[in-house]
């Protein structure tokens, strides 16, 4: 009776101990957990590609190249990957999505560059992959990529497309060369940037005025002053 009593006691306690301390050996019929994008339909896998872009997560744009996905079609705003990444000015996922097919307009370089914060690292990932350097924007008033950096100012950029190549002088749809943009965006440095790498001084752009023109009829004094001093004609 006592040790009927005793077995009755102990023998819990090593059925749970075995339990508890024993290792686990997987069952021959367990299978790995399938993929993330083997769930997804190819309208939810489209739909996570552009998320994916737009939240700068590199891992999951690996899993859905990998996987297939068509990172050049474009969402219902017209937006692709590729776009959202360059708006976003991530050089990382711009450089994976190039790496793996991505195409895009022109735009989408100019967009690189007027979000790029005058962060080359953007810009050199669009001329590693073989941009046009000044194709001008198909739409409105024709900017080179060297125009867009004169625009927001990003002189370190725009330092790298002339480094590269760009034109100095080529013109808009208006006639206006980068000088020209930059005066008429009171860009001061970027303008002597661009004088004195060569820069033409009178071109006459939109409504028959030079970079001086543009400067004093948007009111930058400092812009037009500086350029009075170089030879810049009204």
């Amino acid at each position: 009776m006592k040790r009927s009593f005793v077995v009755c006691i102990v023998l819990p306690f090593l059925l749970v101990f075995s339990a508890c301390g024993a290792p686990t050996t997987p069952s021959p019929t367990d299978t790995p957990l399938p993929p993330p994008t083997a769930t997804l339909s190819p309208e939810a896998l489209q739909e996570a590609v552009l998320t994916a872009a737009g939240e700068g997560d590199i891992g999951a744009m690996k899993q859905y190249i990998a996987a297939g996905a068509d990172i050049n079609q474009s969402g219902e705003l017209g937006a692709t990957a590729l776009s959202i990444a360059a708006f976003r000015g991530n050089a990382e996922m711009v450089r994976l999505l190039l790496d793996a097919g991505g195409t895009f307009e022109i735009t989408v370089f100019h967009t690189a560059i007027a979000e790029s914060n005058d962060d080359t690292e953007i810009v050199q990932v669009f001329l590693d992959h073989g941009v046009e350097i000044d194709k001008k924007a198909e739409r409105g008033n024709g900017h080179t990529a060297l125009m867009y950096a004169a625009e927001f100012g990003h002189i370190e950029v725009g330092k790298l497309l002339l480094s590269n190549g760009a034109d100095i002088n080529t013109v808009d749809n208006f006639n206006d060369p980068a000088l020209n943009v930059a005066a008429f965006h009171g860009q001061l440095e970027f303008a002597r940037m661009l004088i004195e790498m060569g820069a033409e001084l009178n071109v006459r752009g939109f409504g028959g005025r030079t970079a001086l023109g543009h400067a004093t009829s948007q009111g930058h004094e400092d812009v037009a002053a500086f350029l009075r001093e170089v030879g810049v004609t009204e």
